[in-house]
């Protein structure tokens, strides 16, 4: 293990994923800790950081695309894991309740850096285009997936990242809670946490808008994200 960075600085690595699309598996002393995700880059990301920075043995799993049977189409993925270890059996309770239901801690939020909500933002994040399937875009959208949150874990979270400047409010999508950022705050967002982004994931950063409110910053941002070819999901 290295000592390039902090034990807080790897609480936050780690908080981004497992309050996204990862979890900590069952276990009482040990835990393992798992995510899966459709882009390989992202899990090579993990276990590339996961190896450098601690002693978890690791390893990625290929899962080929698949109907269940229950006839839902699931993609390709790859599912990154550690082997149990007492580091996420500490961490537990931090992200579920007695019920095993994931939320979100206020502890837990104190932990987040830009790396940790990177992370977050990787995972369950997006930027999306209003209006494309009509031919127009006419605006964008920034959005957390909280799906499986509460309303008050979406306000929770929304005040946190509005403290720190990122204008953030709760809003419901059918009948689940999202956390959706102003686009304004969001460019800086975006030009902050654009070094902790895998580069096939930086589509993720790229509002195809203009606007005379962007900065010099942001529009540099994307001008090298598409000069990069990088501004388009690849399929």
């Amino acid at each position: 293990m290295t000592s390039q960075i902090n034990s807080t600085e790897l609480k936050s690595f780690y908080a981004g994923l497992i309050i996204s699309d990862g979890y900590i598996a069952k276990g009482v002393s040990n835990r393992a800790f798992i995510l899966r995700t459709i882009n390989k880059d992202f899990a090579e990301y993990i276990e590339d950081f996961t190896q450098a920075h601690t002693n978890f043995t690791t390893r990625i799993k290929y899962l080929p695309a698949k109907i269940d049977n229950n006839l839902v189409h699931h993609k390709e993925h790859w599912e990154f894991s550690t082997k149990a270890h007492p580091y996420f059996a500490k961490l537990y309770h931090i992200f579920y309740d007695d019920y095993r239901k994931k939320y979100i801690h206020p502890d837990m939020l104190s932990w987040l850096d830009l790396r940790g909500l990177a992370n977050w933002y990787m995972a369950d994040g997006y930027c999306t285009n209003v209006g494309k399937t009509k031919g127009k875009i006419v605006n964008c959208r920034v959005e957390f997936c909280n799906d499986c949150f509460t309303y008050d874990d979406n306000l929770l979270f929304c005040k946190y990242m509005s403290g720190l400047g990122y204008q953030t409010n709760p809003i419901k999508r059918g009948n689940v809670y999202r956390a959706s950022m102003s686009l304004y705050d969001a460019q800086r967002f975006f030009v902050e946490i654009n070094q902790y982004i895998v580069p096939s994931m930086k589509y993720k950063l790229y509002m195809n808008i203009q606007r005379p409110w962007m900065t010099d910053e942001y529009l540099l941002l994307k001008s090298d994200i598409l000069a990069q070819g990088l501004a388009y999901k690849s399929q």
